[in-house]
Formats: structure tokens, sequence, C-alpha cells
């Protein structure tokens, strides 16, 4: 069927029916893309919720990065804040939920940061205080890191 030619049986009608199938076709016209925008504001309130949720779901990254660059626990939690326009409560108990989270995976992301943060001479007591955790704690990881530091 070719959309761009009129049908054949149109020619049957008179104007005032045309003119009548006219606005009637409009008016479904405006309400198909009005239902069509509602759908795609809907589909894009979803991709922004998902990113959101991504963004809080990684906030402790950017703390990590923060306290690279030398920031307080405080100051970085702030910052993250700043950066994803979240509430600091919220980077806050995202940060605990990582720091207390003893999968695998997330502690080797503690042990390198730990160990980076050493690495540009912070002390164990100010990595302890920034990351929350005791001084013991961080000699722990770090002499077991240092393990794995050797050169063979």
């Amino acid at each position: 069927m070719d959309y761009y030619r009129p049908d054949p049986a149109l020619n049957e009608l008179d104007y005032p029916a045309l003119f009548s199938l006219a606005e009637y076709h409009t008016r479904q016209s405006e309400i198909i893309l009005s239902l069509a925008r509602k759908k795609q504001a809907k589909e894009d309130e979803k991709i922004e919720t998902e990113n959101r949720a991504n963004e809080l779901q990684e906030s402790y990254k950017i703390v990590m990065r923060c306290l690279r660059r030398g920031m307080k626990l405080d100051e970085a939690i702030e910052e993250t804040s700043k950066i994803i326009h979240a509430p600091k409560h919220t980077i806050e108990i995202r940060w605990n939920d990582f720091i207390s989270d003893t999968t695998v995976k997330n502690n080797r992301k503690k042990h390198v940061l730990i160990r980076d943060l050493s690495a540009i001479g912070i002390s164990n007591v100010q990595i302890a205080h920034k990351l929350g955790l005791h001084p013991v704690t961080i000699s722990r990881i770090l002499s077991k890191e240092r393990k794995n530091w050797r050169v063979v």
C-alpha cells in the first residue's frame, strides 16, 4: 500500500465529507503524537532512574578518587555528593556499605585503595581515620599487600 497516494475511494466523497475526515484524522494524529510523547517521557525517566541508581551504586569509586587526592573522608563524601547531585547522607550510607562489605571483589578494591594511600605517604593512622577502620586492620592489610608487591 502506498501511503503517499490518496485512496481512490476518497474521490467518491464530497468536499464536506473530506474536510470532516481530515479533521478526524488530524485529531487522531494529535492523540497518537501525545501518546507517543508520554511513552517516550516514561522511557526517558526510566533510563534516568537507572542511571541515577548506577551512579549511587558506584559512588564509592568517586569517594576513593577523592581520598587518593588527599581529601579527608568528610571532604570526599561532600565532593562526591556535589558531583552526582545526591544527598551527603546517601553517599555516607553507600560508603559505609562498601567498607563493611566483605566480598572478595570489594576487599580487593579496599586493599588497593589502602595500598595507594600508603604509597603516597599517608600514615596507617590517617588511612584508618579516612576509611573508618582500625589502624591495626590497616597494618594487617598492608603486610598482606607487601607480600604481593615483591618483585620476582
